[in-house]
């Protein structure tokens, strides 16, 4: 029988992550999601389910809040933006705190404390099932008042604008409202890397480097001091 799962989140962005990370794993469905924990709450009166997804904050109800006012509990991983709530989180008994971005192995460490606690064994066939993440050819990204279908060999680089980022492609330029960090969650990080808190680049589009910079055809993109060791150590496992 299969975990019972929901989400609570305010970002869809978010709660698209942890859907894609649960589609790998056979051995748990979602039946249900939410941006509003007040129709959250309303959904976990009236229904069974094993593993809540719950972020902290939330508008109206936030996720601690939610946590009090609930007389049967599922069990409760806490995924957040703020690590400062951790003490009080599991205070509140919870099983687990994930801060986003949310790595897959994170996300699957967390699971299986999960089947763990609940004493239920994983499917050893349903993890071998997991998707590899170089299959992943394209993403969904909302511009304007729709989502567009954005295919990730097209993509030259991404910059940061602030709260927005900006796509730049082969064929047009693409701008939607999200972090550099949700971007990072839903991009294949076999194939992409941040190099600089404004930049995200393609591994394939890679034409030279140093210490300093990466060449992506007639751009240089410069190599942030916070994240040059991460980007000279994978530079260099590519090139080995």
């Amino acid at each position: 029988m299969k975990v019972r799962i929901i989400i609570v989140d305010d970002e869809p962005l978010a709660i698209k992550v942890i859907e894609s990370y649960v589609d790998r794993i056979g051995d748990m469905e979602i039946v249900a999601t939410f941006t509003d924990s007040n129709k959250a709450f309303s959904y976990l009166h009236q229904n069974k389910v094993d593993l809540l997804f719950l972020d902290i904050q939330m508008p109206a109800l936030n996720g601690f809040d939610l946590l009090r006012v609930l007389s049967q509990k599922p069990e409760i991983i806490i995924t957040t933006a703020f690590r400062e709530y951790a003490v009080e989180s599991f205070e509140l008994d919870v099983l687990d705190y994930l801060v986003k971005p949310i790595s897959f192995e994170r996300f699957l460490k967390s699971v299986q404390k999960y089947f763990k606690v609940a004493s239920i064994e994983m499917d050893n066939k349903n993890i071998a099932k997991i998707q590899p993440i170089e299959e992943v050819e394209a993403i969904f990204v909302k511009e304007n008042k729709k989502m567009v279908k954005l295919e990730l060999d097209k993509i030259l680089y991404i910059e940061s604008l602030k709260d927005y980022v900006r796509f730049h492609t082969k064929g047009r330029n693409i701008v939607c409202k999200m972090s550099m960090n949700e971007l990072e969650q839903i991009l294949p990080s076999d194939r992409f890397i941040r190099v600089h808190r404004s930049y995200i680049i393609p591994f394939k589009k890679i034409e030279s480097f140093s210490t300093s910079n990466i060449e992506l055809s007639d751009i240089k993109i410069p190599i942030g001091n916070t994240y040059k060791l991460i980007v000279m150590k994978r530079l260099d496992f590519l090139l080995n």
